[in-house]
């Protein structure tokens, strides 16, 4: 059977809201499985660009009053915000690999140190846990305030070209996150921030109470991955949940997946009772989504959805996607934030009038959202750089 790039952007269209609006935050998060929570700016534009009528401060209550969103170290050691009630299913399937890894680094690099390294994280851990019991949320460097054992640091890479002086109440609290017995709450400073003030679960949010088996979390995780983003190739799984293919393809094996055509001689993975076509909607489906968008980081064979040509404007060395411009599931440019305060859209191949006209309506209404607040991306792109220096030419 095939499955072609035809109807895998009418899916990505649909199913996440790429042009189609979500009733609401829950549906909108769902329907990405997670939003991706590497760049706080990020997060707030995913949820403007999907759910009509938002504010920031509509956002930020989600966040920090009803706390529905949870920010968890998940798949490919990389921040997500999956709904409350998904985030311990989020974590235990990809953080246990991401905190084991980290905690045996620094136990090797501390081996010189201490008798027993391990002994001597757990100590510390236990210790910071400690003082945000006694003492309420806290910044890392409230943390070292209260507890000083707390403010050494240690050398990740000693004896390599590049060794890194790092804080021991950093890697402490990125261990005690991967591990789930401590979350991120409100940030420091503006909504922009990225410094987080800790929380322990059981003060945060009921759902962070229940526990999940690692095998069951990795089957639902892979089964809302193929329901949201299939049909897609092996590689892209292993890719966007940061396992290796023997673990993607033993998941794979418990769960009902058919295999389809997916164009180029692909191979493309879907479950079983979701192979019917997807509608095509009436009016060009547009958006703009925000780099590093969960859509556009959901799959790591892109081509389907953005030419060849693109990639060096619009994607890092990495595989991090700056701002993009959609048409009917297909990226057809970026935008940016001129110097003037103006959202400038930049095509990088033929729209016709409609299309550009709805864009330019959704480039007003990001404009107006912003109201001359100004940012910058944690990862940026060329073509996005170009247009907030002003050295874009208009189209």
């Amino acid at each position: 059977m095939e499955i072609g790039p035809t109807e895998r952007r009418r899916r990505l269209v649909e199913r996440q809201h790429v042009g189609v609006p979500a009733d609401d935050v829950d549906t909108a998060v769902a329907n990405v499985v997670a939003l991706h929570g590497t760049d706080p700016v990020s997060v707030y534009l995913q949820l403007w660009a999907r759910v009509p009528g938002i504010t920031l401060e509509d956002i930020q209550d989600v966040l920090y009053e009803e706390r529905g969103l949870i920010k968890v170290t998940a798949m490919r050691r990389t921040m997500f915000l999956p709904r409350a009630e998904d985030a311990t299913r989020v974590m235990a399937s990809s953080a246990p690999k991401v905190w084991r890894t980290e905690r045996k680094r620094i136990a090797d690099v501390l081996a010189d140190s201490y008798l027993d390294p391990l002994a001597q994280i757990s100590s510390w851990e236990d210790l910071a846990v400690k003082t945000i019991r006694e003492h309420g949320q806290l910044s890392t460097a409230e943390i070292k305030k209260h507890a000083p054992e707390l403010a050494g640091t240690f050398v990740l890479g000693k004896g390599t070209k590049f060794p890194t002086k790092v804080s021991i109440a950093t890697r402490v609290m990125l261990l005690l996150a991967a591990e789930g017995r401590v979350v991120r709450g409100r940030p420091l400073g503006s909504w922009l921030g990225s410094q987080y003030r800790w929380a322990l679960p059981e003060g945060w949010s009921p759902s962070l109470q229940t526990t999940v088996d690692e095998e069951e979390a990795s089957r639902w995780l892979v089964e809302r991955w193929l329901r949201r983003f299939g049909p897609g190739s092996l590689l892209d799984l292993v890719w966007w949940t940061g396992w290796t293919k023997t673990k993607a393809r033993q998941v794979l094996a418990t769960l009902d997946v058919t295999e389809v055509d997916i164009g180029a001689d692909q191979v493309g993975l879907v479950m079983s009772d979701d192979l019917e076509e997807t509608p095509e909607t009436e009016e060009p489906a547009v958006a703009l989504l925000p780099g590093l968008d969960a859509t556009v980081m959901g799959w790591k064979e892109r081509d389907w959805y953005m030419k060849p040509e693109m990639v060096p404007l619009l994607v890092d060395s990495v595989g991090n996607v700056g701002p993009t411009a959609w048409v009917d599931g297909q990226v057809v440019g970026g935008w940016g934030v001129d110097p003037t305060d103006m959202v400038r859209i930049h095509p990088l191949t033929p729209i016709d009038d409609g299309a550009r006209h709805h864009l330019e309506v959704e480039a007003g209404r990001l404009e107006s959202w912003l109201d001359g607040r100004r940012f910058t991306w944690r990862f940026d792109s060329p073509l996005h750089l170009a247009i907030t220096n002003g050295d874009c030419p208009p189209t």
